[in-house]
């Protein structure tokens, strides 16, 4: 029998982003992805998945803002939860000078539209080993060209207010998985101290940045297989 995990990608990313997980993972895992609806806030987006996803308690994964979504669903509708894992967030709100950031990036793509991430850019968010990996490159910047410039102007607006919330997890029983990358500057690592032991586990992967499914994909998929049978 096939386990099946529904998966939210991040900003800038669709369903490629699971592409070499998916080529670590045995036959009998099977994800489900569903992208970012085009919304204004977390709640309205939450509002999305709660018609997408299924009545029954589901396993449910998140990448970056994906990861900040399924978390926000599972406190919403826990009983529809089985199973968390959360890659490459820490689920804690942003600082001001974060917030204005997107803000002025968002008003950017407003005016002059938006054709993709610059290789910079995406260079800046991977471990150093991969900074010379062309093929991975090309891989994020094509998948942030496929986005609309409306769809990306909503998920930036999106997180600008977002509470903390990996605490609140806590107070759930459903078993949950932080998973970050050891180079990942943007996963506050200071959020393990707060984590509830019972239901609560996370692992650091070594050699990697933020963007962990593709930059790390075997030992992810080692994370979702003892994820699975928690």
């Amino acid at each position: 029998m096939s386990t099946i995990i529904y998966a939210v990608p991040g900003t800038f990313c669709n369903a490629e982003v699971w592409d070499e997980l998916l080529k670590n993972l045995p036959a009998g895992i099977e994800i489900i992805n569903i992208d970012i609806p085009i919304k204004n806030s977390v709640s309205e987006i939450v509002n999305v998945l709660d018609e997408q996803l299924p009545d029954q308690p589901s396993n449910l994964l998140g990448f970056s803002f994906g990861g900040f979504l399924m978390s926000a669903f599972a406190l919403k509708f826990p009983h529809r939860v089985k199973k968390l894992l959360v890659i490459s967030d820490s689920l804690d709100k942003l600082e001001h000078k974060e917030i204005e950031s997107r803000k002025r990036f968002a008003s950017f793509i407003e005016s002059e539209g938006f054709s993709g991430l610059h290789r910079e850019s995406v260079i800046a968010v991977l471990h150093p080993i991969k900074k010379d990996d062309v093929d991975l490159h090309e891989k994020i910047i094509k998948m942030s060209e496929s986005m609309t410039s409306i769809a990306v102007q909503n998920q930036l607006l999106a997180t600008t207010t977002r509470d903390n919330s990996h605490e609140k997890l806590n107070l759930l029983s459903m078993p949950t998985y932080f998973v970050f990358g050891d180079m990942d500057q943007t996963f506050n690592k200071s959020i393990i101290n707060s984590l509830a032991t019972d239901n609560c586990h996370y692992k650091e992967i070594s050699d990697s940045g933020h963007f962990l499914p593709l930059e790390q994909p075997s030992k992810l998929a080692k994370v979702v297989l003892s994820w699975t049978v928690l």
